[in-house]
């Protein structure tokens, strides 16, 4: 039965296999298991939509409260979209979004308020809100995965810039004439950074040094994973594959210190299992090379909630644009 004195916020996070939700209460705690289904993309939006639903109801099952009892339905999303109008504008993951007006369609279906907002944004907001940065007024997180993405709080709120692109972190350039990256551009950060960037340079490494293997996995088929054991089990090889990443991720910090100037610069996704290989260099080229004072002050952590950041950062999204007093 639900506490009148709470407030329920159902986070989803809405992604490319699954659908994932949860319930959140407006002081940030989870009150319900994750509820997870894949995602049926390939039948259309209007199947997700109704996947969605599904496991909002099954959350606020979970959670032991009815769905009347939600003050909003937050909704983290691959992009490009607008957080304003609620719709996605297209996204390579998920076919037939063009101009799809999400919100709209949660909300007719829950009887609901709903916020959409992009999935990398979401993970940041929930990191400020309730992990690392918790207590700043600023942060700036990256997200090391498949590729690179991230995120900017200022003064408190998502700073998603007038075309709803900021925090795109993964393609900010490092060297023009340097490798391929999937937008198009050549020299990005994730081209270099990214899980799929490691794992290419540890294959060419391990290649040159005459090798084909590493910790007993074929070249064809290592990845970043096998680089951080490599490396923390005393490769030499793979740790320098990883400093070179954490140097290059580190000209990406001091671009940050020098324009955003934020309080905490919050590095997750599946990458920071390399730890001090590749965050150590990162921080190193940040200190000597950052304009003073951010090269002294700006702090360096790690993701403290895993991929809960996303669902706690969607309920989160959806608290701050419409939580009623009472």
């Amino acid at each position: 039965m639900a506490d009148v004195r709470e407030r329920y916020y159902a986070g989803v996070d809405l992604g490319g296999t699954n659908v994932r939700a949860a319930i959140v209460v407006a002081s940030g705690e989870v009150r319900s298991e994750v509820v997870k289904v894949p995602t049926p993309k390939d039948k259309g939006p209007d199947a997700v939509m109704d996947a969605i639903v599904e496991i909002i109801r099954g959350a606020v099952d979970a959670a032991g409260v009815e769905l009347a009892a939600l003050e909003a339905i937050g909704i983290g999303s691959p992009g490009p979209l607008n957080s304003d109008t609620g719709r996605i504008l297209y996204t390579p993951n998920l076919e037939g979004f063009e101009n799809y007006p999400v919100t709209e369609r949660i909300m007719k279906a829950t009887g609901r308020s709903a916020v959409l907002e992009g999935d990398a944004n979401v993970a940041c907001y929930g990191e400020w809100w309730m992990g690392a940065g918790r207590g700043t007024r600023s942060m700036v997180m990256f997200t090391l995965g498949t590729g690179v993405g991230g995120g900017i709080v200022l003064d408190g709120g998502i700073w998603r810039g007038p075309h709803y692109t900021a925090g795109h972190l993964g393609h900010i350039i490092i060297d023009p004439e340097g490798p391929p990256c999937g937008c198009g551009a050549r020299g990005c950060l994730e081209a270099f950074a990214s899980a799929t960037a490691v794992a290419r340079s540890a294959r060419d490494a391990l290649a040159a040094s005459g090798r084909n293997e590493l910790g007993g996995v074929p070249l064809d088929k290592i990845t970043s994973r096998e680089v951080a054991i490599a490396a923390a089990a005393g490769d030499g090889d793979m740790q320098a594959v990883l400093a070179d990443a954490g140097r290059i991720l580190g000209r990406a910090f001091v671009d940050v210190a020098n324009v955003i100037d934020p309080e905490l610069i919050v590095v997750g996704g599946g990458m920071v299992d390399a730890g001090e290989h590749l965050l150590g260099p990162a921080v190193a080229v940040l200190r000597k090379t950052a304009l003073y004072p951010p090269r002294e002050k700006v702090r360096v952590e790690k993701a403290a909630l895993g991929d809960m950041a996303g669902i706690i950062g969607a309920a989160g999204c959806a608290r701050k644009r419409y939580a009623t007093s009472r």
